[in-house]
């Protein structure tokens, strides 16, 4: 958009909505004065203003208006005007999608120091009109009370009281006035790398626990209590403190030495772990676990900091005998009612999370310690980290033990009763993330949704590397209820693609409905004529269905020609047991992708030369009646469930097979729709 020079304009933000097929966004951004105004240094009128772009879905888009109570604006009798709005329209089309559109008014008032949150702005004229900065947005979709923004910078922060945790505006990690509710519907996507400064140089670090304040605390928004474990060397396990201004670029805060706790004084008989972080106003606390093997005692420790650097001589809180109790990995909460802890106690078997509660820190030394119930999620827990959020308790978990394992939520209302989700988060094997060790979040809310800003802590304890990755984690109702709607509408996008390849109309290339007479003897030509073949197995076709015979594995490939495809099928079944996979980049039966159900679990394995290894197990729910889709370009593989993006895998062993397919071990598989195109 292109304005007079001289003109103060106010940066405006607005989010690019997602797609269900991960496309880019086409923008549309049209701007008009709701009346008539004058730039007096040119006498002409502001005319409407438009600007067109391509942006990612999910990102945010940006454009510029002028401030309307700036000097230099007349009306036609050369009076000032300081008072007038703009209409701002929006429309999205996602390729041949229904375009999605609304029209907004606003008022941009000068002060406004960072971009203004088009997102807050309610849709369609407003009898009163919304300034920016603004004490009160009057609300949007019917779902906030009111929301107060910085004249800072964009981060808003959200005012408690009718807000809909699941639509809640977007914002920076630690904002507290949403709940999740659903620890079933959490995901994330694989976590990128932080390098943190470590005592002993390595960067090798366990353990994080993150405090995060928007306004900063002793000069940092964010604190992180972890210990280094190079080489699993239990002697460096000692809680150390860092600090960044973004949750990326860590350092050590000026007139701190690493570590906090000293090395236990008799290392092989002892060791420190499991930092865990709390600030009540001006008092930050730093709790650790402490093995003493000397004396056999499992010892809970903490010390306080006004400034992070300077620390009082530690006090014991906790002294159990190991025949009794051992609770590692504690979290200490303070509330309007005292402190409570949660830990793991790894004495029984399986372990268990636990709870404590009392009116005063020292209180808990000697307080009841109750069993937590966990419902949802049989995994063994080893670490966790646990938040009080509004009137919600949020607990991240790694089960699986020293070894490391999945991370999974799990969340309560009475902090007794806790109920957990699936595994949220993907291994990779053969990376820095094959398995998962204790890791941490502070609450957030991003585009609009409610989650975790997390660091996720790996399994891999070598001589040096970086183990702690940052991710979000997000509790999106919308996104399961997209998935329904997105897997009702399956059959029949399917058939529209299965046309288009009958019809030649690039880029698909292969599409079978299987609605053709029963043949108990073969699948016969898909409806684009390609023949299948039984490569393992045998095959029939039954009520309009393919099938496989045989209780062992039945495997059909068809040809597409190309080495770059994308396949996709739709598939019901009696039960999670045993194989159900659909195939890409097939060479013979001993060299191909494979992505499916394996016994109950989402995974990707390559076979080849015969042998078969897990590439990743992306998290997501599995259904009868659902999708299942990979995409290979180049040594990319992605992975989709119900035409929704799970997980991306690099892997380059497999670079000839040109066939796509289906396996099934069980001969109860119904597979009822097969797509497949160019990538």
């Amino acid at each position: 958009m292109g304005f007079p020079p001289g003109m103060q304009l106010a940066t405006v933000a607005f989010g690019i909505p997602l797609t269900a097929t991960g496309k880019d966004v086409v923008t549309k951004v049209t701007v008009k004065p709701t009346s008539r105004v004058i730039w007096a240094a040119t006498g002409q009128p502001l005319p409407e203003f438009s600007d067109s772009f391509t942006a990612e879905a999910g990102q945010l888009g940006q454009f510029q208006v002028p401030f309307i109570d700036q000097p230099g604006f007349i009306d036609s009798t050369g009076a000032a005007v300081t008072d007038f709005a703009f209409q701002i329209s929006a429309s999205w089309e996602f390729g041949n999608e229904r375009p999605i559109d609304w029209s907004k008014n606003l008022k941009p008032l000068l002060g406004q120091s960072g971009p203004i949150d088009l997102d807050l702005v309610p849709d369609g004229p407003v009898s009163i009109p919304v300034t920016a900065p603004s004490a009160a947005v009057l609300g949007f979709g019917g779902r906030t009370g009111f929301v107060t923004l910085q004249e800072s910078d964009l981060p808003q922060r959200l005012s408690v009281g009718d807000l809909s945790a699941t639509y809640a505006t977007k914002g920076e990690a630690g904002d507290k006035s949403h709940a999740i509710t659903n620890a079933a519907i959490a995901y994330a996507p694989r976590a990128t790398l932080q390098t943190i400064p470590t005592y002993d140089g390595s960067g090798v670090v366990v353990h994080p626990s993150v405090y995060f304040n928007p306004d900063g605390w002793n000069g940092y928004k964010y604190w992180m209590g972890m210990t280094p474990y190079t080489s699993a060397d239990a002697a460096l396990e000692n809680p150390s403190i860092v600090v960044s201004q973004d949750g990326v670029t860590w350092a050590v805060p000026a007139g701190l030495t690493n570590p906090v706790e000293p090395t236990y004084p008799s290392p092989g008989n002892g060791y420190n772990s499991d930092p865990y972080l709390f600030v009540d106003g001006a008092t930050m606390y730093l709790f650790w676990r402490t093995w003493d093997g000397i004396v056999s005692r499992d010892r809970h420790y903490y010390r306080t900091s006004t400034d992070g650097v300077i620390w009082t001589a530690r006090t014991m809180v906790r002294d159990d005998v190991p025949a009794t109790r051992r609770l590692v990995s504690p979290s200490y909460i303070k509330d309007a009612n005292g402190w409570t802890v949660y830990a793991v106690d790894i004495v029984p078997t399986p372990r268990r999370i636990v709870r404590v509660k009392a009116a005063t820190l020292a209180g808990t030394t000697t307080a009841t310690v109750e069993n937590v119930t966990v419902t949802g999620n049989a995994g063994d827990p080893w670490h966790i980290d646990v938040h009080k959020v509004g009137g919600e308790w949020q607990a991240l978990v790694q089960d699986g033990g020293s070894g490391g394992g999945y991370l999974w939520a799990a969340v309560s209302n009475d902090g007794l009763n806790f109920t957990a989700g699936p595994s949220l988060i993907a291994r990779v094997p053969g990376q820095w993330d094959a398995a998962y060790y204790k890791s941490c979040f502070v609450p957030a809310v991003k585009d609009g949704i409610a989650g975790w800003d997390a660091w996720i802590g790996g399994a891999t304890f070598g001589a040096s590397g970086n183990i702690i990755g940052r991710t979000f984690v997000r509790f999106d109702q919308l996104r399961i209820e997209v998935a329904a709607l997105t897997s009702e509408l399956a059959l029949s996008r399917g058939e529209v693609s299965v046309i288009q390849a009958v019809n030649g109309i690039p880029p698909w290339i292969v599409g079978d409905t299987f609605a053709r007479a029963d043949n108990p003897t073969a699948l016969g030509n898909a409806n684009t004529g390609q023949t299948w073949t039984a490569s393992s197995g045998s095959w029939k076709v039954a009520s309009k269905a393919g099938q496989g015979q045989t209780v062992t594995n039945n495997i059909a490939t068809i040809e597409t020609g190309a080495v770059d495809h994308w396949a996709n099928v739709t598939l019901t079944y009696p039960d999670t047991a045993n194989t159900k996979t659909i195939i890409a980049r097939y060479a013979d039966a001993s060299n191909f992708y494979r992505f499916g159900i394996f016994n109950g679990v989402l995974k990707l394995q390559k076979v080849v030369a015969g042998a078969a290894t897990d590439l990743a197990s992306p998290a997501g729910t599995i259904s009868s009646g659902m999708s299942m889709g990979i995409r290979c370009a180049g040594s990319t593989i992605d992975l989709y469930l119900n035409n929704l993006l799970v997980a991306t895998v690099t892997d380059a062993a497999l670079a000839s097979g040109t066939k796509v397919g289906m396996q099934d071990t069980t001969g109860a598989v119904r597979f009822t729709m097969f797509t497949a195109r160019t990538s």
